[in-house]
């Protein structure tokens, strides 16, 4: 696995957690089209991504794990952005 840097930011990136995210959006892709015979649309992705980063603490899931570093200003949105 690599890691490195995001040019002008202090953001890290992987390859290996890359192809992870990637085959995860993949399953949703196909989730969405089974489901409701389309792709989930740019407000759609950034609802579940925000929610899937929240602790949850539930049956389900029953962890209070944090799925996103303290920062001193942590983001109040996920801005997705898919050019063509």
């Amino acid at each position: 696995m690599a890691w490195w840097k995001v040019h002008d930011t202090d953001d890290v990136v992987g390859d290996e957690v890359f192809s992870l995210l990637r085959n995860a959006a993949l399953a949703v892709l196909e989730e969405y089209e089974e489901e409701l015979g389309r792709p989930p649309t740019r407000s759609e992705w950034e609802r579940l991504l925000h929610d899937a980063v929240q602790p949850m603490d539930s049956v389900d899931f029953g962890s209070q794990k944090a799925l996103m570093a303290d920062e001193s200003a942590p983001p109040r949105a996920v801005r997705i952005i898919i050019e063509a």
